[in-house]
């Protein structure tokens, strides 16, 4: 019988709270349903906040391991980086299958791996990755959004299309700051800004996406 992937939240402890928990747990809820894990959300706020309170009160990337054989949190000190830019190359051989996707965060991670490993050998932050259709998903670590140059909206790669459903651009959509598109690889060639986000280092602007440059704006919210 094959293992099942551990769930894996990522999370910004930022010295009082663990930001957008909510959607921290709305997300672990669903992977345990999923996997059929034998966990419930006041034992895993429980032994987080117990982590916590061994730990300190500056700011720390707190990471949650739930598997079938339990849960592991460990710490670990970050500070977000508000000012910086972050700048994306174009995956190479690496495609994400819409049908197998499950837009949960595991410890299935190779893909992931491999695409940080050729952001390395490309000199920049991390790279964007297709799926089985030909469209860009997201990248190693980030969900994607741009802006429409004609209409100022902006969007996010559906989770139809197989991107990890992420913690803050779950957030984006709840509160209609961004809308769900398919992300065609004309569209990079003219939108007006890209950002990318995850819930521990937040919204950062992207000036480049391959040989693509933007004008770096701050995310209007």
């Amino acid at each position: 019988m094959k293992q099942i992937p551990a769930l894996v939240e990522t999370m910004y402890w930022d010295g009082h709270t663990i930001v957008l928990w909510p959607y921290h747990l709305r997300r672990l809820q669903k992977g345990i349903i999923h996997y059929g894990l034998d966990a419930d959300e006041d034992m895993i706020r429980e032994l987080i906040m117990h982590r916590i309170q061994q730990g300190t009160n500056m700011p720390q990337k707190v990471r949650l391991e739930l598997s079938e054989t339990g849960a592991e949190v460990t710490l670990s000190a970050f500070t977000r980086e508000l000012d910086r830019v972050v700048q994306l190359g174009i995956a190479t051989d690496l495609v994400i299958s819409s049908a197998l996707a499950t837009g949960l965060k595991t410890t299935d991670r190779g893909i992931y791996v491999q695409a940080q490993a050729q952001a390395v050998q490309q000199h920049c932050d991390d790279v964007l990755i297709p799926n089985e259709k030909g469209h860009w998903v997201e990248t190693a670590i980030y969900n994607i959004i741009w802006q429409d140059p004609d209409t100022d909206v902006l969007f996010t790669p559906a989770e139809r299309e197989g991107c990890i459903a992420g913690v803050m651009r779950g957030y984006l959509l709840e509160k209609d700051y961004v809308r769900e598109a398919v992300l065609y690889p004309e569209i990079l060639q003219t939108a007006k800004a890209v950002w990318v986000c995850n819930a521990l280092r937040g919204i950062l602007p992207v000036n480049r996406v391959g040989i693509q440059e933007y004008i770096i704006q701050n995310f209007p919210i």
